[in-house]
């Protein structure tokens, strides 16, 4: 029985689940590449060439039960492609705002920056 199907780029990876002999089956473009028992989790590792017909491709898939059923995880070349699992996916790095400076420094250049801009009064404003 079928349970997944993916394209993956100009690839197409199935994974097939025999329940009476408990035998998971992954086929890259039709053909049979990978054949594992599985009782409730197993991990799929493979190469296959490329389409150029010069790189080789490495795929890792991951087949278990979760909470909510199955759960997957397909990953070429160490990018994911497909996680229901609870992998972190990794994602771009955000930018981080600059440093602060300490907070001493912070209130004591507060400090001088309200005095500055204060202006001194004179005699002559207080005499009315």
């Amino acid at each position: 029985m079928q349970i997944l199907a993916l394209r993956i780029d100009d690839d197409l990876l199935e994974v097939h689940h025999n329940m009476l002999n408990n035998k998971d089956t992954i086929f890259l473009n039709g053909e049979e590449v990978h054949v594992k028992r599985r009782y409730f989790g197993t991990t799929h590792k493979f190469s296959a060439l490329a389409t150029d017909g010069f790189t080789t491709n490495h795929f890792r898939v991951r087949v278990g039960m979760g909470m909510n059923g199955l759960t997957f995880e397909v990953t070429k070349n160490e990018v994911c492609y497909l996680a229901t699992s609870s992998r972190k996916i990794s994602m771009p790095q955000r930018r981080r705002r600059p440093a602060a400076a300490p907070r001493a420094a912070r209130h004591q250049e507060r400090r001088t920056v309200s005095r500055s801009t204060e202006s001194p009064l004179d005699d002559e404003d207080l005499l009315v």
